[in-house]
């Protein structure tokens, strides 16, 4: 049959962009508090909230095992629509038009998060399998950084376009949910279009292949720095120039769509068999194996034998599978244990004077904070992604990708205690290690599980490690964190009166979050430990599936 053919780097700019819709997920603290306001949620109902959307993000082992068996057009059509249907359901709920239970709107977040996933999903798995194994590293931090970018943008497009609506004035977020179901449905249904596994690869130079991906890294930097910038001059300004900012950040993301440029036809009309994987790279593996110094090759000195691809069986079943999984949840469930309840941190800082106060939501101390430290949040989870990708990669001959996942994990538990005594001026600096550390994980894990396992299932077995987070998520974010916060705000709290007159109740003190940060701390040295174990495993050639990489 007669197919188009997609240029591969328009492949991967539109990849970069579906992703740039994919990320909301980590929009969520952003709105929180104007949704909780709206619809009179607890501190603990909006956390769970917050659960049920990354549990719905991240459980994309439907949309894995989908994508494996008909490819990136259906899976990523399928993600699109999802998306928009959550994110309408959620303005309806928030318009009190359909039930609005906290139950209700978190199974919308559900829905919204599955859409979210799966678009993740077709975007990560295309272009990591329409690129060689020696820029995996690089590739997946590229993709992985534009999927942290997203909340940095549509905060900056909520400041700039949707004001009335800012959750620290009490406004109304049903217009700004609206907004979100028809950019992120419609623009990801858009690049779907272009995703394309190419079943025969052109072979690139290398120079003009690094040329190419440094110039993505430049577009992705530029946009994390216009974030940062414009966010820090709205929180320290007295000017309202959100709009022409937002503008200006539409036009730059929109430039990666330079990146093809120069590289030939962008689409290709030709035959081409039915939608076929790729094989996996192990003939570049194979390549620079050999390579290796002798003391780093330990494929020569392992007795495991070697194995390129694995099913979803075999992999789940190996105890590689399963430290991953661990290592994920105490690593990146203390991460969204912070970014979910950023905007209550930052309030329960206030000093204990506010304590018992009833005030307008106008009047709230701080009130620009949470969602300058949700965008740069955003920036720096892109730093994360982009260092730990480019760096895995620099320094494979020396350091291995769990060499880097073990300094991720003491990071993310140093992070922990600096939040348990910071102040609100000091999380700045709190939130920009955050960032790196929380970034770091998104961009190891998926090239670890593809390096372990192969790529013949990897849609599967990625989206099952995907549960951790998830689970992550649940245990220190909600049932931890949201009820010890809860609890707390029997003793000392300060009420605010919403727009609508609704009243929202907000911990006040340094007890609010410090234990629940502290089990999050102690879970992050677990995860180093694992993630220890993993690497002295696989230096030694024990590990069933980690065994063909340098450590």
């Amino acid at each position: 049959m007669v197919k188009t053919q997609v240029n591969r780097w328009l492949i991967m700019a539109t990849g970069m962009l579906m992703m740039t819709v994919a990320g909301t997920i980590y929009l969520y603290p952003d709105y929180a508090t104007a949704l909780r306001g709206q619809l009179n949620f607890s501190i603990a109902e909006s956390a769970r909230i917050g659960t049920l959307l990354n549990l719905g993000a991240w459980m994309t082992v439907i949309g894995g095992i989908f994508y494996d068996r008909f490819g990136p057009l259906r899976t990523g059509l399928i993600g699109a629509v999802t998306t928009f249907v959550g994110y309408f359901l959620m303005f309806l709920a928030a318009q009190e038009r359909i039930i609005h239970t906290w139950i209700a709107v978190g199974f919308y977040a559900f829905i919204m998060g599955q859409g979210s996933g799966w678009m993740y999903c077709v975007a990560l798995n295309t272009s990591v399998q329409n690129f060689p194994a020696r820029n995996r590293g690089k590739i997946v931090g590229l993709l992985a950084c534009c999927f942290g970018l997203c909340s940095g943008i549509f905060t900056r497009l909520h400041a700039g376009f949707f004001s009335e609506s800012d959750g620290s004035n009490g406004g109304d977020i049903a217009p700004f949910l609206f907004f979100l179901a028809v950019t992120t449905g419609g623009l990801g249904l858009a690049y779907t279009f272009f995703q394309q596994i190419l079943t025969e690869t052109t072979v690139t130079q290398k120079p003009a292949e690094a040329r190419r991906v440094a110039a993505a890294y430049a577009i992705a930097l530029a946009v994390a720095t216009y974030i940062a910038a414009s966010s820090i001059s709205a929180a320290f300004s007295s000017h309202d120039d959100s709009r022409p900012l937002a503008v200006g950040l539409i036009v730059l993301v929109f430039s990666l769509l330079l990146l093809p440029v120069g590289s030939g036809p962008w689409l290709r009309f030709g035959r081409q068999a039915q939608y076929t994987r790729l094989a996996d790279d192990h003939e570049h593996h194979a390549a620079d194996t050999h390579k290796l110094p002798p003391s780093i090759n330990v494929t020569a000195t392992s007795n495991a034998p070697t194995k390129t691809h694995y099913t979803l069986l075999e992999a789940v079943t190996s105890l590689d599978f399963w430290l991953i999984f661990l290592v994920l949840f105490f690593g990146v469930g203390a991460g969204i244990c912070i970014v979910n309840n950023l905007p209550e941190i930052v309030i329960s800082r206030l000093p204990p004077s506010e304590a018992g106060r009833v005030i307008a939501s106008s009047d709230v101390p701080h009130s620009k904070d949470s969602s300058t430290l949700v965008a740069l949040f955003s920036v720096f989870n892109t730093c994360g992604r982009l260092l730990s990708g480019y760096l895995s990669d620099a320094f494979a001959h020396r350091i291995s990708r769990l060499g880097f996942l073990v300094m991720g994990s003491l990071l993310m538990g140093a992070v922990q205690v600096y939040f348990m005594f910071t102040s609100i001026d000091g999380m700045y600096g709190a939130v920009v290690l955050l960032g790196i550390a929380y970034g770091s994980f998104f961009c190891l894990v998926p090239a670890l599980v593809s390096e372990a396992f192969g790529m013949a299932t990897f849609g599967a077995t990625f989206g099952l490690q995907g549960l951790a987070p998830a689970a992550g998520s649940e245990v220190f974010g909600t049932a931890i964190a949201g009820r010890l916060a809860d609890s707390y705000a029997n003793h000392a709290h300060l009420t605010v009166i919403t727009k609508s007159g609704d009243k929202v109740i907000h911990c006040i003190g340094a007890e609010c979050f410090r234990y629940s940060l502290l089990c999050t701390a102690g879970g992050c040295l677990i995860g180093a430990g694992l993630a220890l174990w993993m690497a002295y495993r696989q230096r030694r050639g024990t590990a069933n599936t980690l065994k063909l990489h340098a450590s």
